[in-house]
């Protein structure tokens, strides 16, 4: 039998790595490590790029789309801190440690999630960071930018999780001049860190996207002679504010554009979005959001100081592209841009809530401008915001509204700390040259969550154990987009595969499965509405490959979908160990960590106690629990574990998979015993099939069927960094064929 080539090389049948890891051995004797790139923007809409339509200028991350591949369905989490946790982990934001963020946890609103796992706010000891993971690899780790994932010891700053150069801005955000102004009132100044250590005055003429840059590259230069790949973490601070800029001339160049206002920007965005064939000719520009003001109901000095704020952020954004492109020319100058992994993404979408208008704020900045002396002074520089000319200047403090926020996000839905497309579908794009297919857009759903995988993939890395260092760690949650990236594999998380995003604990909740969305945020002004009663307020499902705007509710033309979604949703909580904000009354929260069926990857046999007690396959015999422990100690021991689906009886099985001889028994026991079509179609609906040389997926499945075809035999291979499959055959000889010649 033969087996295509483009999709496999070197098979060796049911080893302890599985297949794919053959395939990285065959791939690492080829191809050196990648050294790897992240260009991480804070609060940046999808449509801000050029590339999308927009009408700020980002030649470098539109000739980074230009050289790789764009994702049309790319996820976030709703907010900074988790998105950061979930990009450096591979993991749920929940089961790394920021279920909610950690200022909100402390509050008066949050006392259920206080203290509880999950809900620490930083990254925690439970997950290995993506920095620790690299350097076992023999990666230099370098990281600048903001941090976020807690500030309060050594240990849990970048250079205590893995990042050999760090230099970074431990708090969610601050000034970007040398005056370490703070974001919020109850946190008025700012604290930077240099590999582990705080830094003290910053350099009068500090621009935070300029001295992470010049930083950055200081890293890359300090070893690149020794030969070994680097990670280069950027989490850039731009555009996130307060919103600043030192270049006038770039805020002059986008003036008379903004003067047009939201409206007809965000007209035009969403057109050249339509007439790219980013957006389907179907949807429709949405209405301007019930709490957004007609631009032309605006003051004149309103619409001067609208103007004066759009056009900060677009030259924050413009100057940002330019010091990306400085970055990518100086990795050509050095020779080591082709073989860097480049990646560009934003951390959710972009913000629409002006705090400055708050009366806290206000005293705050009142505050900031007491003399020198007095007790009640705050900060280290006066803000004033009453000349518009110098609106973006040091001493000046300005937010995104939710007028230009909606022109960031069109056509979504919502913004910045929602689970609607508007605060989770950001820009990404990857670049690898001669690996990434060049060029090209793709619909496969992927997350933030498959970075990390992605990059273990590449790296050659073993399969992440359930222990480091002798302490029990998470397993990874995301999958590897290389099948996707390469062209060999539709999918990252396939069509059937939940993806579930939590944040708050309160109404702000959603799944997304295949085409189907769920949502619940409540009916207000995104969470100004429902959080008393939670309980209350209702799930609504869209479909998003028909309407990405969120407006049109089908969960009453398709209830069987949505009770299904729904009920999928309570297992994410329950797998993830989500606790809800205020304890509900008579309702028991569930806090247990399971593992969903459609997560598959490969576990070692001292991994399997970390897991539920779930029902053991070996061949077609399923072992009870006392079994499996016979299992474990006496005659197969067990090398490997794959987390499988569903058994006939919709319970959550672990199949056993075996190496050596051991392999080849277990090959016998299932030809013994062949699966039937309907047993196929039932229980192995979201993963490839290699049949005849050929890769289907399953949506083709039906063309065996249709034809009359009984798939009476079958072999699972894999898993590794997510990506699975499963070889189909005619009959038992086609099988004990193949297991005889594994390297066929």
């Amino acid at each position: 039998m033969k087996i295509n080539t483009n999709f496999l090389t070197g098979v060796a049948l049911l080893t302890t790595l599985g297949l794919p890891a053959i395939i990285q051995q065959a791939y690492a004797l080829e191809n050196p490590k990648p050294n790897v790139l992240i260009l991480l923007a804070d609060d940046m809409g999808r449509t801000d790029m050029s590339a999308f339509g927009g009408e700020v200028d980002t030649p470098s991350i539109d000739g980074l789309i230009s050289e790789g591949m764009n994702f049309n369905n790319f996820y976030a989490a709703p907010s900074c801190t988790p998105s950061r946790a979930m990009l450096l982990s591979g993991m749920d934001n929940h089961r790394a440690g920021v279920g909610n963020m950690k200022g909100r946890v402390n509050g008066p609103n949050y006392p259920n999630q206080k203290g509880k796992p999950g809900y620490e706010g930083i990254l925690t000891d439970d997950v290995v960071s993506m920095a620790t993971r690299l350097q076992d690899e023999g990666y230099h780790t370098y990281m600048v930018g903001k941090w976020h994932l807690g500030e309060d010891d050594i240990n849990h700053r970048p250079f205590g999780r893995g990042f050999e150069e760090t230099f970074s801005l431990l708090e969610g955000a601050s000034s970007h001049y040398n005056d370490k102004t703070g974001f919020v009132p109850t946190q008025p100044t700012t604290n930077y860190s240099r590999n582990g250590e705080l830094v003290g005055a910053l350099p009068e003429d500090f621009y935070s996207t300029d001295y992470y840059t010049d930083t950055m590259l200081g890293f890359i230069d300090k070893n690149i002679d020794d030969g070994k790949p680097f990670l280069a973490y950027m989490a850039f601070t731009a555009p996130h504010a307060p919103l600043h800029i030192p270049y006038e001339e770039l805020v002059q160049k986008y003036l008379p554009i903004y003067q047009e206002g939201w409206d007809v920007v965000r007209k035009r965005r969403f057109n050249e979005l339509k007439r790219r064939g980013f957006i389907q000719g179907n949807v429709q520009l949405p209405p301007r959001w019930d709490h957004v003001k007609a631009w032309d109901s605006l003051t004149a000095e309103e619409q001067a100081f609208e103007v004066r704020r759009m056009a900060v952020y677009a030259a924050m954004i413009d100057h940002l592209d330019t010091r990306i492109g400085d970055v990518l020319q100086h990795l050509k100058d050095i020779g080591q841009y082709d073989n860097t992994l480049i990646m560009f993404l934003s951390d959710n979408g972009a913000d629409d809530n002006d705090r400055t208008v708050s009366p806290a704020y206000q005293q705050w900045f009142k505050d900031t401008c007491l003399p020198e002396g007095d007790p009640n002074k705050k900060g280290n520089v006066c803000i004033d915001n009453s000349n518009i000319d110098k609106l973006g200047q040091k001493g000046t403090f300005m937010i995104m509204n939710e007028g230009w926020a909606q022109v960031s996000v069109t056509p979504y839905y919502a913004a910045k700390a929602t689970v609607a497309e508007g605060g989770i579908h950001v820009p990404f794009v990857a670049v690898y040259k001669d690996h990434i297919l060049p060029g090209t857009n793709t619909n496969a759903i992927a997350s933030i969550l498959d970075v990390l995988p992605t990059l273990l993939d590449y790296a050659g890395a073993e399969t992440p154990a359930a222990t480091y260092n002798g302490q029990d760690v998470f397993a990874l949650d995301g999958k590897s987009m290389r099948p996707v990236w390469e062209g060999w594999g539709k999918f990252v998380h396939h069509p059937t595969q939940p993806i579930g995003i939590e944040l708050y604990g309160d109404v702000n909740k959603a799944m997304r499965i295949g085409s189907w969305k769920i949502l619940r945020l409540g009916d207000g002004v995104w969470l100004d509405k429902g959080l008393e009663n939670p309980e209350d307020q209702p799930w609504k499902l869209f479909n998003i490959d028909l309407d990405p705007t969120e407006l049109v509710d089908l969960s009453g033309l398709y209830p069987e979908q949505f009770e299904f979604m729904k009920g999928r949703y309570d297992l994410y909580e329950k797998r993830v160990g989500f606790q809800p904000a205020q304890a509900v009354e008579g309702v028991e929260p569930n806090v247990q960590n399971i593992t969903l069926p459609h997560l598959k990857f490969a576990i070692d046999i001292d991994s399997v106690q970390r897991l539920p007690q779930l029902p053991v396959i070996v061949g077609d015999t399923q072992l009870t629990s006392a079994e499996t422990g016979n299992l474990f100690v006496d005659s197969f021991r067990a090398k490997t574990f794959l987390i499988w689906s569903a058994n006939s009886n919709g319970e959550d099985v672990l199949r056993a998979i075996l190496d050596g001889d051991d392999a080849k028994a277990l090959a016998a026991t299932s030809i013994a015993k062949p699966l039937n079509a309907a047993t196929f179609k039932k229980n192995f609906t979201d993963l490839p099939v290699v049949y005849k040389g050929k890769t289907y997926i399953p949506s083709e499945y039906s063309a065996f069927f249709e034809q009359g075809l009984d798939l009476s035999v079958f072999l699972t291979i894999g898993s590794r960094f997510g990506y699975d499959v499963i070889y189909a055959f005619d009959t038992q000889a086609e099988l004990s064929t193949f297991v005889s010649q594994p390297n066929s």
